[in-house]
């Protein structure tokens, strides 16, 4: 993503990355103040608003529980405890820090699609989760009116 200053940010599992010299040089900081609680997922959006607050929304593998797979399809008990959380986070200062994550959704999420902000202001992220019953995954949509 290209911060204000024309520079590079990206984030991987625990850090946000920043480049100011066309990636020839990184420095990075830390996303989270309790980092043993997060892992981001390699599937991930990354978003600057116009008005410059910067936006990360990701799967936390750190909260990661796949049973069995041969359980899937399952009782409600079992779809219970599949579990892959959606969360975003918030960065006023083009990612050198980075405000406290808010969990959007608890259901195992099958991916994060994209993540954008309409004429309007609105941020939109697009994902997926597993709904029961039925046990497929679901398109669903998650909406800010207020930056994130």
């Amino acid at each position: 993503m290209t911060t204000g200053d024309g520079g590079i940010l990206c984030v991987d599992t625990k850090q946000a990355w920043r480049s100011g010299d066309e990636g020839a040089t990184w420095s990075s900081t830390p996303l989270f103040r309790e980092s043993e609680k997060f892992a981001v997922s390699n599937e991930r959006a990354l978003l600057r608003t116009r008005k410059g607050v910067v936006i990360a929304a990701w799967m936390n593998m750190a909260e990661k529980n796949a049973p069995a797979w041969n359980l899937w399809g399952g009782s409600k008990e079992v779809f219970d405890q599949f579990i892959l959380p959606t969360y975003v986070c918030r960065s006023r200062d083009d990612g050198k820090t980075w405000e406290a994550p808010i969990k959007l959704n608890q259901p195992w999420c099958g991916c994060i699609h994209s993540m954008i902000e309409t004429r309007s202001g609105r941020i939109v992220l697009v994902g997926q989760e597993i709904i029961y019953p039925g046990w497929r995954h679901a398109t669903v949509m998650f909406v800010s009116d207020d930056e994130g």
